[in-house]
């Protein structure tokens, strides 16, 4: 018997050959102009190929066998592929390599995958004499492959189990080579190790262990370094200061506070001197802000005096921080201050106006918060919390019937185009004209609003105002004019070009043989940025979405598809929206919500917005599954639905989510009445605070209780909740 095939298979078990070509995507590439032929996935190649991938039994294996022996071309090359690939999940890598040899280079990117994973397999079967050979040619062969940067690793790892030291020196020193630097500097540092040379790999070790601290490479660097530092006990060389800073201010950056404030500490005692030894003091002392360390990180600010400007004025803010949090109002103010004159440009002087300017907000001082956000917008006119700071001063002005209101909700527009903020202008600027009984002017804002956010928040609300007007000239005239002064919206293609279609052909062909997640790879390497990316992100969406992944469908056309919220419904294939707005696990979530009465498509919404589809996810605060469900929560819960034996892995099972969750979500409708707006708030950040958010008004609608809810995150929910939900019932409501 052959050692490509399994058992013999009898006839019965063949699947009759289908003439058309599998409709997995391919039908619309069809329409695409390509240089090149695509590859065929017959339904029969397909069914089989998909059957071995997901069942490796000799049967299946036989089966497709059989198939490839009797096709020609493409077909019997893919079916080869699809064997081999089967084989070597299965840990088989003679088998593998053997099926491989089969599928000539001439077969393009299926040619290079193949020699890719021949090689890989010879790695694998722990011959690196043959697999060295295979690798460079495959490098030669393949310079644009994405496979480069782990047929380069495979290569120098080879070379390291063969002690061929200077083959691999001169692989990693490469100009073209295409190794990450983590990769390079670690790889480096094994081949000088290897070599004896131990000052110079322990050199590599500590840069790719201090400048790429979150990276795998770092940790499997500092297990050698700690070995060396063992054995080699006095005669281990000192870490230069320098480099333990630029891994605390990495560590930093990406918010691991512990490890940075460690980091910073052994910097400083390391003999950082100057300027950097100011930064490590000041970030120390911030690292313990952001670690809660309220006492420890005011008591070694406070006694710091930087030289340095800049250094000093992030000390100055950070101190206005801790005064904020711990109530010390004349600490904070004087250090506001002591910012606005000694460093009235530098931005930890307009981080520190928020703080002010947000602790009086949440206090709703209202005099207060007004000075403090006019002075924000004022002084960084052009800053990153300018919109943000201008826009509560408008909202101030609106609900206390302001006569600079009009004044200040135009400015905002013209100031401010381009941010969320601008809807929601917009939107009171038609409420004060329909006060002015100038219905024709409301109607254009409306309009304005509709045509440029279709689908945020406020174009809901005006699609609502629009339905009780009959449009006229007049109402589109003002639209037109208010829309000019708007950024336009992304433009896409309805094309893709060559390399993007060639990524979409390989990754559907992929797919079509069962090959997920080399599929979802080859997709996921079309660049985003570009106006044909959202094809790419179509064909994420189906392969996503077929396997029930419907977070990682929604995440996927969120990268792709970006701006869609200001896309009208019509410029996309319906299948897109739904892949943005999925309604997974649907019987279950219908019949959960009718047993309870409510809106299946409000508590689509809601899960969209609390998990996005993903049963598994794990919030910051620790809420879990569909509907983020806190575990006390859920313990409370069990108990009085009589669900026995709580765990809180239970919450994170679909079943268990929505039942929980629409029960809560029922109970706290009813607490408030029905009043959704006030339901969703109290859903997100708790029931007891909503009575004292009502005295921020009165409301004379629910639109203005939502644009006063003083948390940004909770405003933020319950507007995209309420737009979902609209979204929804376009998307599948009869």
């Amino acid at each position: 018997m052959s050692a490509r095939c399994g058992p013999e298979l009898g006839a019965s078990a063949r699947v009759p050959r289908k003439a058309l070509t599998l409709a997995l995507g391919l039908g619309v590439l069809a329409s695409f102009p390509s240089r090149s032929k695509a590859l065929d996935v017959s339904a029969e190649l397909a069914e089989l190929s998909r059957n071995l991938a997901s069942s490796r039994i000799n049967a299946n294996y036989s089966a497709l066998q059989q198939f490839a022996d009797s096709a020609t071309g493409s077909e019997r090359h893919l079916a080869l592929y699809a064997i081999a690939m089967a084989r070597y999940a299965a840990n088989d890598y003679g088998t593998a390599e053997t099926v491989l040899e089969g599928i000539p280079a001439a077969t393009g990117w299926l040619g290079e995958y193949a020699a890719y994973y021949r090689a890989r397999c010879i790695v694998l079967a722990e011959d690196f004499e043959r697999a060295i050979p295979a690798l460079a040619s495959f490098v030669d062969q393949y310079p644009e492959s994405h496979f480069q940067p782990r047929a380069e690793r495979l290569q120098v790892e080879g070379l390291l189990r063969l002690k061929r030291l200077g083959e691999a020196r001169a692989l990693l020193a490469r100009e073209v080579s295409q190794l990450e630097e983590p990769v390079r500097l670690y790889l480096a540092g094994r081949v000088e190790h290897v070599a004896g040379k131990l000052s110079l790999a322990i050199s590599l070790y500590r840069a790719a262990y201090y400048f790429y601290p979150f990276s795998d490479q770092a940790e499997a660097a500092e297990t050698h370094l700690n070995r060396l530092r063992a054995s080699m006990g006095d005669a281990y060389p000192a870490a230069p200061a320098s480099r333990r800073l630029e891994r605390a201010e990495r560590l930093y950056d990406g918010r691991s506070y512990e490890k940075a404030h460690a980091e910073y500490t052994r910097a400083t005692n390391a003999g950082l001197a100057g300027t950097a030894r100011e930064i490590a003091l000041v970030r120390r002392g911030a690292a313990d802000y952001y670690r809660r360390r309220n006492s420890q990180a005011y008591s070694a600010l406070a006694k710091l005096r930087p030289e340095d400007p800049e250094v000093n004025a992030e000390r100055l803010y950070f101190l206005c921080a801790l005064e904020r949090r711990q109530g010390s109002v004349e600490a904070m103010l004087s250090s506001v201050n002591k910012l606005a004159k000694q460093h009235p440009r530098s931005p930890w002087y307009q981080e520190a106006l928020l703080a002010v300017g947000n602790f009086y907000y949440l206090k709703d001082d209202r005099r207060e918060f007004v000075r403090w956000f006019q002075r924000l917008a004022q002084a960084f006119p052009r800053g990153k919390h300018a919109a943000y700071a201008h826009w509560k001063v408008c909202w101030r002005a609106w609900l206390d019937d302001s006569r600079q209101r009009r004044q200040l909700l135009t400015d905002h527009v013209e100031r401010f185009p381009g941010a969320p903020t601008a809807a929601a202008a917009l939107y009171w600027m038609g409420r004060l004209h329909e006060q002015e009984m100038l219905p024709a002017e409301a109607q254009g804002y409306y309009r304005a609003i509709v045509e440029a956010f279709p689908h945020f928040y406020y174009a809901l609300l005006a699609r609502e105002r629009l339905g009780t007007y009959d449009g006229g000239r007049i109402a589109r005239k003002v639209a037109g004019e208010i829309h000019d002064r708007l950024p336009d919206r992304r433009k896409l293609s309805s094309e893709p070009i060559e390399a993007t279609r060639a990524l979409i052909e390989r990754g559907v062909v992929l797919d079509a043989l069962g090959l997920s997640d080399d599929a979802t790879e080859a997709l996921r390497r079309v660049d985003y940025r570009q106006p044909d990316s959202h094809l790419a992100g179509l064909h994420l969406g189906r392969l996503h979405s077929k396997r029930d992944e419907h977070f990682l469908a929604l995440r996927a056309m969120k990268r792709y598809v970006f701006g869609y919220l200001r896309f009208p419904l019509e410029s996309l294939d319906n299948e897109y929206w739904r892949y943005l707005f999925p309604l997974g696990w649907e019987d279950r979530l219908r019949a959960r919500s009718e047993r309870h009465n409510l809106d299946p498509y409000l508590v689509a919404a809601l899960i969209r917005q609390e998990s996005e589809f993903h049963a598994g996810a794990r919030s910051r605060a620790g809420a879990l599954g569909l509907m983020q469900i806190m575990p006390g929560t859920g313990r409370t819960l069990f108990r009085r639905l009589g669900i026995p034996r709580f765990s809180s892995r239970k919450l994170t099972l679909p079943d268990v989510s929505l039942r929980l969750g629409t029960f809560h979500l029922k109970e706290v409708l009813a607490e408030f009445d029905g009043d959704l707006e006030k339901a969703l708030a109290g859903y997100n950040a708790g029931e007891n605070r909503i009575a004292d958010w009502m005295e921020l008004g009165p409301f004379e609608e629910p639109a203005e209780f939502v644009e006063t809810i003083p948390f940004t995150e909770t405003r933020g929910y319950v507007q995209a909740v309420l737009r979902n939900r609209a979204m929804y019932e376009r998307l599948y409501g009869d």
